[in-house]
Parts: structure tokens; C-alpha cells; sequence
């Protein structure tokens, strides 16, 4: 179980859509998120003295962010109900955040065997210099799966939205993936990637997998 003081609890709950106030109690500030991510909030508890939350490991925070999505569209699309743009477009962002509730709530059994690769998003080049130093690759793609199944040792996809195209390192790495006997794809959708990893996850020994969009644009 995680264990955080209250503090730390508030600050990850309110980015979240959740207002936290100095009893512990949850108020959602979103009308339509999931009865069990309600149910889950129930379980955060405090310590009289020390004021101490325990966390249910296995919360939800993919819906929990969908929820708060469902209320701003535009932290997806960069543009208000108006038409005037907002901020910057985000589709690749929240492809992998439905990606990752949906591995979740249909496929539980393997959601820990999942990840993403923080290797997207604008950085500072001092903090571009720490990730590459730590050993962040260029290139690398942005979901794993380590888990075997079939003839392969784990499941690489790279996501791209709209007319993207991926750069010559991310082609680079697909390819080295594959060739090292990871099933690799590229994916231009969540719709695109749910359906990689449902194939992927219902392979029988021998099988090998269909799924064949866009490998034109990195395998050629």
C-alpha cells in the first residue's frame, strides 16, 4: 500500500478533478466519472495523529483523468467550444490515457505489465540533457508490453495522430524491436492500439499476429 501524508494527497487528487478538503473527504468536481472509481475514493482513510492516507494500489487514475477530460474537450483538441485555440493539441497524450484505462478495466490480469516511455512532450534542454543522460533513447517506443506471448518476447507501439509521420529514430527502433523478436506497430489511434493489444493478448502458441496498418511507413 502507498503511503503519503496529506499534503501530498491533495496535490495528487486535485490534479485529478478531485477537490480534497482537510478532513480527508472526497468532493468530485466530475459529474460522470465511473461508480467504481467512487468506491475506490471511498477507501482512502486518515490516521488521527498523524494524518497519514493509504491509497489503494489498484486506483483507477485513467478514468479518473478521462473524467476530468469529459468537462475541458480541450485539453485534448487545443481549441475551446468556440473554435479559439486554447492551448496546445494533445491526442497522443490522451490515446495512451485510454489505452491504459481500457488495459485496465479488460485486460487487469496484465495491466502491470504494461508502461509508457516518457520520451514525448516539450522540455527544457537542461532537462532534455538529465533524460538522456539517465539513458532515455531517441526514438524509443512510446508503449511497451513485456509480457511473451506466442512467438514473440513483448509488444512495442508507437503512437502518431493525424498526418504524423514517425522520425527516422522511432523507424530505427521499431525496426531494431522487431528484429529482436518484439511485435512492433505503429498506431495512429486508440482504437488502433486497443486493437494491437487485444490480438497481441489473445495469441495461442504459434500464432503469429495480422495486425498489418501503416507498417509502409517504417518497414519498407
Amino acid at each position: 500500500m502507498l503511503q503519503l501524508n496529506e499534503s501530498q494527497l491533495k496535490q495528487i487528487l486535485n490534479k485529478s478533478g478531485y477537490a480534497v478538503h482537510s478532513s480527508i473527504s472526497l468532493a468530485k468536481s466530475c459529474k460522470n466519472s465511473s461508480k467504481k472509481s467512487a468506491s475506490q475514493g471511498k477507501r482512502i482513510s486518515r490516521k488521527k495523529k498523524n494524518a497519514v492516507v493509504t491509497i489503494a494500489p489498484d486506483l483507477n487514475r485513467h478514468a479518473m483523468a478521462l473524467s476530468k477530460l469529459k468537462l475541458n474537450p480541450e485539453l485534448e483538441t487545443g481549441t475551446d467550444i468556440n473554435g479559439n485555440k486554447v492551448s496546445r493539441a494533445n491526442y497522443e497524450h490522451w490515446a495512451q490515457v485510454r489505452l491504459f484505462d481500457y488495459l485496465y478495466e479488460n485486460h487487469h490480469e496484465y495491466y502491470l505489465d504494461f508502461a509508457a516511455v516518457p520520451n514525448g512532450g516539450l522540455r527544457t534542454l537542461t532537462g532534455a540533457k538529465e533524460l538522456l543522460d539517465e539513458g532515455v533513447r531517441n526514438g524509443f517506443p512510446d508503449i511497451v508490453g513485456d509480457l511473451p506471448k506466442s512467438v514473440y518476447i513483448g509488444l512495442r507501439i508507437e503512437l502518431k495522430h493525424g498526418n504524423n509521420k514517425p522520425s527516422p529514430d522511432q523507424i530505427a527502433q521499431l525496426k531494431r524491436k522487431r528484429s529482436r523478436g518484439y511485435f512492433c506497430a505503429l498506431c495512429y489511434s486508440f482504437d488502433e492500439a486497443r486493437e494491437v493489444v487485444d490480438e497481441y493478448l489473445a495469441l495461442q502458441d504459434a500464432q503469429v499476429m495480422t495486425w498489418c496498418k501503416n507498417e509502409r511507413l517504417w518497414r519498407a
